[in-house]
């Protein structure tokens, strides 16, 4: 895959995704994507990457300092380039003794590619710690089981000896024999087979073999915190309603009454609730008045303004009649356009049109930027971008000069233009840089012509995924 399909993904070198805060050694500008998936659900700390090398080693640690796993390029290692991005993956299942796992891991790692020649390696971010989201950890499973007979090679351990191994059907579980169905060993050791193996299917069904519930004891609730608030001696929570709510003990219906609307020799049936509500209009007739009055003033100012909106569309466009009137005599020789965009992290985005209005060629035209605060910014590299009538798209820097920015427009003909535009970012040695306003401005010369034009602009902070 090429070209666009992944090209969204550059957007991450300028915040701090995949980590959880900017990265003070710029490796935020490395990496584009992340995704861990482990077994060790018993750790509730933030994940980092401690050391990374794109020939195949990945060190993943946890805060207090602990290593989740040092991945190698035998660990199913691949890397894979996908249009400007290289994906680095690693795929480790290690067992003890026969088929137990002890570590099942995956770990992902999507970074732009011609940011690698940037960085050395193995490299080893400064923090480095990724987000809660990118990291999925998962119950240890058992995947297979394998029991050792004694006198047999088998598993490491030894066997049993004149004991029986039951298996038996708990909660939601129903255990079956497959009959006459070919199975194959669990690939442990290559011996001779001594007998037909015989096939269980475990399947998990709700209220299959010992049934759907539990019967805990009473003693230790299994449940044991309701919002912070625990049940009572027996073991038991109580739900009230408050305000106009009511709870209802719910009972069997089936059991007969002693009189009708009696039911204390019915049976209550436990763990079961029924919300009930008597709740009134919070609003008297009065208040439905007072609001209908209000809501015919408000009717009547919006159609005011909607006067006021028309008179003001009819004078709107005398005035553009008469600018069209005067437009072809005023459109002579040189103009030009500035527009400001702020992105985040600091970045904006200028852009100029300069035009043609008159009906000779004018000469080489150059264009000069400026912007406020200019010891404090830096040019992107490559971000300029020269349109014209014979240049489509032509990728071209401005020269530096001081703190301007110059680029010349070749000739332009009778109502011909050009655009330029580039992006710069203001760097944190500018103080109170969020939210600061930068005025932008630009001069346009060719021979005896010299026009304008100026904007103002404030800084957008950074912009974080969680």
């Amino acid at each position: 895959m090429t070209g666009a399909v992944f090209d969204w993904l550059t957007s991450n070198t300028k915040i701090d995704y995949p980590f959880d805060d900017r990265q003070p050694d710029g490796t935020h500008r490395l990496f584009v994507d992340a995704y861990v998936q482990h077994n060790n659900a018993e750790k509730e700390q933030r994940l980092r990457i401690a050391t990374f090398d794109p020939a195949g080693a990945l060190v993943l640690k946890f805060e207090d300092g602990t290593t989740l796993t040092s991945l190698t390029a035998g660990d199913n290692f691949i890397s894979t380039v996908f249009g400007s991005f290289t994906v680095y993956a690693w795929r480790k299942s290690t067992t003890i003794g026969a088929g137990f796992t002890s570590e099942d891991l995956t770990a992902r790692l999507a970074v732009l590619t011609a940011e690698l020649g940037m960085f050395g390696f193995p490299l080893s971010p400064v923090q480095g710690f990724l987000l809660s989201s990118l990291v999925n950890p998962r119950i240890p499973r058992i995947r297979r089981l394998a029991v050792a007979i004694a006198g047999q090679a088998c598993c490491t351990g030894g066997g049993f000896t004149g004991n029986d191994i039951i298996l038996e059907e708990g909660n939601n579980i129903q255990i079956r024999r497959i009959e006459g169905s070919a199975a194959g060993g669990l690939g442990i050791v290559d011996v001779d087979v001594t007998r037909v193996p015989e096939v269980l299917e475990i399947s998990a069904i709700a209220g299959a073999g010992s049934g759907r519930f539990i019967d805990c004891d009473v003693t230790i609730p299994p449940l044991k915190r309701i919002n912070a608030i625990g049940p009572d001696t027996r073991g038991d929570f109580k739900l009230e309603g408050r305000d106009c709510v009511w709870t209802e003990r719910k009972v069997d219906t089936e059991a007969p009454a002693i009189r009708p609307n009696t039911d204390y020799l019915a049976t209550v049936l436990e763990n079961l609730l029924q919300l009930h509500q008597n709740c009134d209009a919070c609003c008297q007739c009065a208040e439905y008045g007072s609001a209908y009055e209000k809501l015919s003033e408000i009717w009547a100012r919006a159609r005011d303004v909607a006067d006021r909106v028309e008179r003001v569309r009819q004078q709107y466009n005398i005035l553009a009649a008469t600018v069209n009137a005067i437009k072809p005599i005023r459109e002579t020789g040189l103009g030009v356009r500035l527009q400001v965009v702020s992105r985040p992290d600091f970045h904006l985005a200028v852009s100029a049109l300069c035009h043609n209005d008159g009906a000779q060629s004018l000469g080489l035209t150059r264009l000069r930027f400026s912007l406020s605060d200019d010891a404090h910014f830096e040019y992107i590299p490559r971000s300029g971008i020269f349109d014209a009538e014979t240049f489509r798209n032509f990728q071209l820097d401005p020269l530096m000069a001081g703190g301007n920015l110059i680029v010349d427009v070749p000739s332009l003909r009778g109502a011909q233009y050009a655009t330029y535009s580039f992006e710069v970012r203001y760097k944190n040695t500018l103080a109170n840089r969020k939210g600061r306003v930068i005025y932008a401005a630009v001069q346009a010369t060719s021979g005896y012509y010299n026009t304008s034009d100026v904007k103002s602009i404030a800084l957008t902070g950074p912009t974080r995924k969680n």
